[in-house]
């Protein structure tokens, strides 16, 4: 059966990772080949994915099993194996082609630095992670690519470990991973105690026999959610993805695209059979929990995008605010147009990275637009795509985010939540705005560098690939749309996506097209900021003040408890305990 071809899915990552990492320490590796490795092993296993999606016959999931660990006595035995149906094939296909081009855009991107087989070999890494979390099938085993995806990230964002500031994002990151890691840890314990077994098998099939009361399973979901948002950057755990910036571009591209802030996303879809095992008011506290986390990342982070002068943390909280609209999509038991808007929002948001890097690249590592400007007549085939990638975050139709983010607004429309609606028609606006706003300072007006006059070339692997992205991002969201059978089954009611050219969908367009008429009007003859009071800019920029607040609530108590336990601790009783017993002797 070609369902079985999917072990080989994380397996060949995983061998280039060994290969590239630990072969690569013994033996000489030319740069061709460290690339052919990183490269080649991420295509097989996107064609392996290929070969498994096409001999799936649905509609059931077919539970690929290879070990059963028996460590849980009366309970039953933990199988270890492989879940294949539509939402893992999904997720598989979109994580390898994705990451496919990145690794080739890398090739140029990285083909001056001197860790190039280490970087590879990481990205090798954090590909065979995120398909063994997409494809588990227990959250047992979940958790252990769900914590490799953690560590991968940790290692890419800080790649620069001369860089202060990479260290310290790379840092930051692996602590607000951990807290998600440790509340997966929990929910999972939860499930074990309520039905014995945290497989999806037992989840699906046999917890409506199994379930006493729903308390506990309440318990275990909001603790997923934590997860979730930790993994996903929503309020209040998204501190560390604007930093996660201080990585290479493609690393941005790669995490903030299809692989590791989606997870999340995942993680609630997988879930979504928890809720339906609920007393009403315990899965309408759920469902609404879990919307107005989204609803308030996305407006949140959408007003800090607009003030943005750095061109990848423009990007970075513009992530953030459309994995706030997928979570919304989840609360308002969307879960199909969910993962629609994720498979949308991994091509056009790879196009808009990886033209960001090209201009990085090209201006020597500049990455303020204020000092970029001019730009369409000297880089026109990035100035395209990266306007492919804007007319598709803003949701212009027919680009591929129209049809996606409008399906999560039609949803919540249609589900009665038109609280949750008006956030996200509110955040429609602010994400036009701030994406006019990006390309117009960038590509419009006169240069303000003198890098900016004279863009460097760039080489062609990172054109196409960047490219072909961009193509992705105009006809992606027609073709996905023209299989809404295939998401039929993520949702909550499983009738495939709300979508209709109907009020929600008009509104949502003339919001967005309203958008970039502002950021036209207001920066489109060259001028670097709109007319607002220099404190709300300041203030907005800052991120409403939440990093400070963090700082100064979280940061400093556990710095001063840290210096307090070394210099009475430490110094003034394991030293003086240790100068006695060594006098002893």
């Amino acid at each position: 059966m070609l369902v079985e071809a999917i072990w080989l899915v994380p397996i060949l990552p995983l061998a280039g990772f060994v290969v590239l990492g630990l072969l690569g320490q013994l033996l000489p590796m030319p740069r061709p080949l460290v690339a052919l490795i990183g490269c080649g092993s991420v295509a097989l296993a996107f064609v392996a994915a290929l070969v498994t999606a096409v001999g799936y016959s649905g509609p059931n999931a077919s539970d690929q099993v290879y070990y059963t660990w028996n460590g849980l006595g009366s309970s039953g035995g933990i199988n270890i194996g492989l879940w294949v149906d539509p939402l893992s094939l999904t997720m598989l296909l979109t994580v390898t082609g994705v990451s496919l081009l990145i690794h080739i855009y890398s090739i140029g991107y990285m083909a001056h630095d001197e860790g190039f087989r280490r970087y590879f070999a990481y990205l090798n890494l954090f590909v065979f992670a995120m398909c063994l979390l997409v494809a588990a099938d227990s959250y047992l085993l979940l958790l252990i690519g769900w914590a490799n995806v953690g560590l991968a990230s940790f290692l890419l964002i800080g790649f620069w470990f001369n860089r202060p500031r990479a260290v310290q994002a790379a840092r930051l990151a692996i602590v607000v991973n951990v807290i998600g890691d440790a509340a997966i840890m929990l929910a999972i314990f939860l499930l074990i105690v309520t039905f014995g077994n945290p497989s999806y098998q037992t989840l699906l099939h046999d917890a409506p026999h199994l379930l006493d009361n729903s308390g506990l399973v309440v318990i275990a979901t909001l603790l997923l959610l934590v997860g979730a948002a930790a993994k996903s950057a929503q309020l209040p755990l998204y501190i560390w993805l604007p930093d996660a910036m201080e990585g290479p571009t493609p690393v941005s591209a790669l995490m903030h695209a299809a692989t590791m802030v989606t997870a999340g996303v995942y993680l609630m879809v997988r879930s979504a059979p928890l809720t339906a095992l609920m007393t009403g008011a315990d899965a309408a506290l759920i469902h609404n929990v879990i919307g107005w986390v989204g609803a308030l990342t996305a407006i949140f982070a959408a007003s800090v995008a607009l003030v943005q002068r750095d061109i990848k943390r423009v990007l970075a909280y513009s992530t953030i605010s459309q994995l706030g609209y997928m979570f919304l999509a989840v609360g308002v038991g969307a879960s199909d147009a969910a993962i629609f808007h994720l498979v949308s929002h991994a091509f056009f948001k790879a196009c808009l990275f990886l033209s960001a890097g090209i201009i990085i690249h090209a201006l020597g590592d500049e990455q303020d637009m204020h000092k970029m400007g001019g730009l369409l007549r000297r880089m026109p085939l990035v100035a395209t795509t990266f306007g492919i990638g804007t007319l598709a975050l803003a949701a212009i139709p027919p680009f591929a985010g129209f049809f996606s983010k409008d399906a999560v607004l039609a949803g919540a429309y249609a589900g009665g939540y038109y609280a949750l609606w008006a956030v996200g028609i509110v955040v429609a606006f602010l994400t036009a705005l701030y994406m006019g706003r990006a390309f117009l300072l960038t590509f419009g007006g006169q240069s303000r560098s003198e890098v900016a006059t004279h863009p460097h070339i760039t080489t062609s692997s990172m054109t196409w690939t960047t490219a072909a992205l961009a193509l992705l991002s105009l006809g992606g969201g027609i073709i996905a749309f023209t299989f809404t059978d295939w998401f039929a089954g993520f949702g909550t009611v499983g009738e495939g996506i709300a979508f209709s050219f109907g009020v929600s969908a008009i509104i949502s367009l003339v919001v967005a097209l309203a958008g970039l008429f502002v950021a036209y009007r207001l920066y489109g003859q060259g001028q670097l900021a709109a007319n607002v009071p220099g404190w709300l800019y300041t203030t907005a920029a800052k991120g409403w003040g939440l990093p400070a607040l963090y700082h100064e609530a979280i940061v400093v108590p556990v710095q001063a408890i840290a210096r307090t336990i070394a210099v009475f601790f430490e110094r003034g009783f394991l030293e003086e305990a240790l100068h006695e017993v060594r006098t002893l002797f």
